[in-house]
């Protein structure tokens, strides 16, 4: 974005933060859920080749 759009987008997210605060709006909690599988431990061979080839085979079949 050009620098005065940037500037734009900060007075406005201001303005909106006031106004929540001004009408006591609750916070919003971020839910951070995990839920990958653990991931195999590659032991082969560290070359390029190798680990490329278990990576597109743990998880891209």
């Amino acid at each position: 974005m050009k620098p005065a759009k940037c500037s734009k987008v900060i007075v406005v997210c201001a303005i909106l933060y006031n106004l929540a605060l001004l009408w006591k709006e609750p916070d919003v909690v971020d839910v951070v859920v995990d839920e990958q599988p653990a991931a195999d431990t590659y032991t082969g061979q560290m070359d390029g080749r190798g680990v490329r080839a278990h990576i597109a085979s743990a998880y891209f079949s």
